[in-house]
């Protein structure tokens, strides 16, 4: 398989693409933007006549951030570092676990507890998640307050077998079709209530089963075991979630 090469774009020429791409966006009339993966990389440039490290080209970035912003009220980014977050609506690829080393104890949702409320955020696309668990995914998104996001195209998956979209192997949008629409549905009605509200607490209840509150008082039960678990009186189903909105004991089950 041959790929095709990339480079990397030194952070000094970045001004200069960006006015280039605004001049002929701009003509679109469109008022989104996605930058992908400007809101999470930052890279040195070490040519002996001109070195700009890390910090500088945050600096760049950040500046040429200020004027999309400007020019286009709806941003979206991949990844998300801290120093795009106060220039994008929308993130994607956000953390949602651990490492998983040896050293880690638990994963605990912190990156989510401080910008749900502010950012809408989803993780990685479910289809190309490597846990194939749909049910899994869906309580990692309640646990973590985090959309539902599917990558797709319309060919047949085997148009990009052993070509550099390997990766990509399962995004036939008919392979999911309906699986997603419900998946959408479900968590669309449970998390809507809380998408401007902030992450009050996230709670170990046992293993394998955790507690998500917000600050209007909805809280979200997941159980990612294989039994039953009762949590505080209340019956959490195997693979299951148990919903309480404002201190009312199981509004909704799965």
């Amino acid at each position: 398989m041959t790929k095709m090469p990339s480079y990397i774009l030194s952070p000094a020429k970045l001004p200069d693409y960006v006015k280039g791409f605004s001049s002929d966006y701009r003509k679109l009339n469109i008022s989104g933007l996605s930058l992908r993966d400007m809101g999470s990389e930052l890279n040195s440039d070490f040519r002996e006549k001109k070195v700009i490290n890390r910090e500088e080209a945050k600096e760049i970035v950040q500046d040429q951030l200020d004027i999309l912003e400007e020019q286009y009220p709806d941003i979206l980014s991949e990844g998300g570092n801290a120093f795009a977050l106060s220039y994008v609506n929308h993130l994607l690829y956000t953390p949602d676990d651990s490492s998983a080393f040896n050293i880690t104890d638990e994963s605990i949702p912190f990156y989510q507890m401080v910008i749900h409320g502010f950012i809408d955020y989803a993780a990685k696309p479910v289809n190309l998640n490597d846990r194939q668990d749909a049910t899994y995914q869906l309580l990692k998104s309640l646990e973590t307050g985090s959309n539902i996001y599917f990558k797709w195209f319309h060919a047949d998956g085997s148009v990009i077998k052993e070509t550099e979209f390997n990766d990509l192997i399962s995004s036939n949008y008919q392979i999911w079709f309906d699986e997603a629409v419900d998946m959408h549905h479900e968590m669309n009605d449970l998390l809507n209530e809380v998408r401007t509200e902030v992450i009050v607490k996230h709670e170990g209840i046992e293993p394998g089963v955790y507690q998500t509150t917000y600050s209007n008082g909805t809280s979200f039960i997941v159980n990612y075991n294989e039994t039953d678990v009762k949590v505080e009186g209340q019956l959490v189903e195997a693979k299951g979630y148990v919903v309480n909105k404002g201190g009312m004991a199981n509004v909704s089950q799965r």
